[in-house]
C-alpha cells in the first residue's frame, strides 16, 4: 500500500475514495494566501459552533493558529500531493490588520466572534513569496522529490438529475470568472514547478464534470464520480501501482461516461 499525505482540497482529497492502492495517513485542506500572516489564535468551542463537521473544524483550528506543517510533519508517507485548487479566494482583513481567507467558515467564525472586518481582493497577495513560504515549510515535511502537484481543473459543466434523469449544464454564474480563477491557479502551479524536486505532475483534465449533489455543494471543483475515479486510476499508474492499459480503459470509459450523459442531456 502506498502511503500519502494530501494538502489541498476536493480535487486531490476525494479521489482517495476510488483507490485500495493508495492510502491517505494525513489530509490538509488551507487556502494558501494567507500562509505569511501571523496566527489568529481563537477558542475551539467558538470554532466548533461554526464549523460544518470535526473536519473543517480541524483544519479551521491548524489555520488560525498556523500549526497546518507540523501537523503534516507527523506519521510517515511514500508521497505528498499538492493542489491549489482553492487558492482563489479574497481576504478578510479584520482590525489588527491580520488577513484571513475569505471562505464561507471564516465569515461564520468572524461573525460569531462579533469580529469587524474588510474584504479585500485577492489581487493583493504575492504568488512568488506565498510559493517561497509554502516550499520553505515542505521542506521539514517531505523531502520535494517526494511532492506530486495535482493540476487542477475548473469545471464548466456540472451534472444534475431532474426529472429521474442525469443531465448536464453548464455553470452560467461561473462563467465570467472562470477563465480568471484558472489563470490564478495556474500562476501558482507554474510557480510550485520552479521548486519541486522530480516528481511526477499531474497534468489537467482534459474533460471534467461537476456533481449538482456532490456533498460539499456544487462548485466547479467538486467533481462527479467518473471524473474522481480517473484521477485515481491516473495517479496509481504514475506511482506504478497499475498497468498502461488499465488507466487507458478508464480513460475510455470516463470519456464513454461523458459522451453518453451529454447525449442525455440534449432535449
Amino acid at each position: 500500500m502506498i502511503k500519502i499525505k494530501v494538502l489541498g482540497c476536493c480535487v486531490s482529497r476525494e479521489m482517495f475514495n476510488y483507490t485500495d492502492r493508495l492510502e491517505v495517513t494525513k489530509c490538509v485542506y488551507t487556502p494558501f494566501i494567507t500562509l505569511n500572516e501571523p496566527p489568529f489564535p481563537v477558542d475551539r468551542e467558538a470554532i466548533d459552533r461554526v464549523a460544518p463537521n470535526r473536519f473543517f473544524a480541524n483544519m479551521l483550528d491548524l489555520e488560525c493558529r498556523k500549526k497546518i506543517f507540523g501537523y503534516l510533519k507527523e506519521g510517515q508517507a511514500d508521497y505528498l500531493i499538492l493542489d491549489f485548487a482553492e487558492t482563489v479566494t479574497d481576504f478578510y482583513r479584520i482590525e489588527n490588520g491580520v488577513r484571513l481567507p475569505a471562505t464561507e467558515h471564516y465569515k461564520a467564525l468572524l461573525n460569531e466572534l462579533h469580529q469587524p472586518y474588510e474584504r479585500q481582493k485577492y489581487t493583493n497577495c504575492s504568488v512568488e513569496s506565498i510559493v517561497k513560504k509554502l516550499f520553505e515549510e515542505l521542506s521539514s515535511v517531505i523531502s520535494s522529490d517526494k511532492i506530486i502537484l495535482n493540476r487542477a481543473t475548473y469545471s464548466k459543466y456540472y451534472l444534475k438529475e431532474e426529472y429521474g434523469r442525469m443531465k448536464i449544464y453548464p455553470f452560467t454564474d461561473h462563467f465570467r470568472l472562470l477563465p480568471e480563477a484558472q489563470a490564478r491557479v495556474r500562476e501558482f502551479e507554474n510557480q510550485a514547478l520552479k521548486y519541486l524536486g522530480g516528481a511526477p505532475v499531474l497534468p489537467p483534465l482534459e474533460a471534467c464534470l461537476s456533481d449538482g449533489a456532490h456533498k460539499y455543494g456544487v462548485s466547479p471543483v467538486h467533481y462527479a464520480d467518473c471524473s474522481y475515479r480517473f484521477m485515481a486510476r491516473r495517479l496509481e499508474h504514475t506511482l506504478g501501482a497499475i498497468s498502461e492499459k488499465e488507466l487507458y480503459a478508464e480513460h475510455e470509459r470516463q470519456y464513454g461516461d461523458f459522451i453518453n450523459l451529454l447525449f442525455h442531456s440534449i432535449d
